[in-house]
Parts: C-alpha cells; structure tokens; sequence
C-alpha cells in the first residue's frame, strides 16, 4: 500500500527507522513537530504538502522487531494514537492539497483511520439491535462475521480497528507524546 501510494504521489504513513529527510525541507517547514506522536509521518506529508515527495522506495527491506509480551499491544495502541494524531491534524489542509494527488490518498488513509472504525462499531450495534428485533438477516451477517474471523486477513482487520477505536478512546484522555521504548 505505502509503495502503490509513493507512485502516485507520496505515502502518508512513515516509520521513523526507515525515514530520511533533506535537511532544507525539514527547516522550511520549522522541524519535527512535537504536538503529536507520529512526528515521522506527519513531518513527511507536511514535506509532501509542500510539492516534494516522500516516498518508500522499492526493494528496501527492513526488519524491526517489535515487542513479545503485552507491550506488543501498547506499542500498537500507542501506533494507532499517533496515526490518528496525524491525520486529524492533516485533513485541516484538505483544501490546499498540492499537488493535487496527495488529496485522495489521505482522504482516503484519513477515512481508514479516523472513520471506519466507528462504522465498524455502529454496524455491529445495528446489527444486535436488528437481530434482538428477531431479523434473520442481522443473524446470518453476525454469524457471517463470526465465520470470516477464521481469515487470518479478515482477522487482522478487525484487530486494526480495534486498535483504531480504542486508540481513538484514549486520545481522548492521554495523547502519549512522550513514551518509554518497550524492551524487544
């Protein structure tokens, strides 16, 4: 996904051990931000609000090992929140897009991360409440649902928007700007 959208213009979404900056760009747009966590990808889109690209180059492999034990799962909450950070912040320039291809990739990553989980949420709750009512629809879509979750892709979709809404619960009191590195 973040090389289909380097090709079309620049990817919203940076992981700072992979990033890399020019020097006069960073200082054109006044450095890293330090009012929300995901300082990498925010600085490489407001790079990329600018006309520059910011991109993920093909062939780069990496490997980043990530937290075992429950940290794992606060790593991934703390990801999320910063994501959401970032594209709350970034939607206020949707108007100004320049270049104009930049504009449909963070609507359309901004909708992934800001909207989709609450629809997921609401959905389900429609579909209770409609299978509480006896509709038999609402009941072969939830069990429907039960029965995807045995696709680990599906699966690993609904534990981002888990992550996602959770995420965008403790935004709401804890932002996490500062954080300790999980042992890996």
């Amino acid at each position: 996904l973040r090389l289909a959208e380097s090709k079309a213009w620049s990817t919203p979404i940076f992981h700072g051990e992979l990033a890399a900056f020019r020097k006069d760009l960073l200082e054109e747009i006044g450095g890293f931000p330090t009012d929300i966590g995901a300082d990498d990808s925010h600085t490489a889109t407001l790079v990329a609000l600018r006309g520059h690209r910011s991109i993920i180059p093909e062939g780069i492999w990496v490997t980043e090992e990530v937290p075992r034990d429950l940290s794992y799962h606060l790593w991934r909450m703390r990801r999320a929140q910063h994501l959401i950070q970032h594209f709350l912040k970034t939607v206020k320039h949707q108007g100004t897009m320049t270049p104009r291809s930049l504009a449909p990739i963070i609507t359309i990553e901004a909708f992934l991360h800001l909207a989709n989980p609450g629809i997921l949420i609401v959905g389900v709750i429609i579909l209770i409440v409609s299978l509480a009512e006896g509709s038999v629809l609402a009941a072969i879509l939830l069990i429907s649902g039960l029965v995807f979750l045995f696709l680990k892709e599906y699966r690993t979709w609904i534990t981002q928007q888990l992550y996602l809404t959770a995420a965008q619960v403790r935004n709401l009191s804890n932002k996490e700007l500062v954080w300790e590195k999980y042992s890996k």
